[in-house]
């Protein structure tokens, strides 16, 4: 399970049987103070749950008003490789969703059907690829 609030979550076949996870922040200050005051507002948890693998990041509750495109001010976006018949559960508010060259069934699940990033989703399905897009 993957979730995170406006950065994207890419899925990647990695190799063998392990999980590995990658988090890249962007974080919107102008100094390196203030970016390190962001980044105590931020919950970045990437543990082992049995068999699973969650990663999640939680920007602290967002201020009242619209805030298009500036919130949260950390944006976690995650690389994830994955053995190639792995169940996948990927969750985000604002960023795309990319998931390639899985076998695993159930198919990805994805929620929200992404509105601010767009979704790709590369199943192998036999000799040919399918790709489909979640807009």
């Amino acid at each position: 399970r993957v979730e995170t609030s406006g950065g994207g979550i890419t899925v990647e076949l990695g190799t063998g049987d392990t999980v590995k996870v990658m988090a890249k922040a962007a974080i919107r200050a102008d100094n390196d103070a203030e970016a390190d005051a962001l980044l105590k507002d931020l919950t970045l948890t990437i543990e082992q749950q049995g068999n699973d693998v969650v990663a999640k990041a939680k920007y602290a509750s967002t201020p009242l008003g619209f805030h298009l495109g500036s919130w949260p001010p950390v944006q976690v976006s995650f690389v994830v490789a994955v053995p190639a018949h792995y169940h996948t559960d990927l969750h985000t508010s604002g960023g795309g969703i990319t998931v390639g060259d899985l076998t695993g069934t159930p198919p990805p699940r994805l929620w929200p059907a992404p509105r601010a990033g767009h979704s790709h989703i590369r199943p192998l399905t036999g000799p040919g690829r399918t790709a489909s897009t979640v807009r």
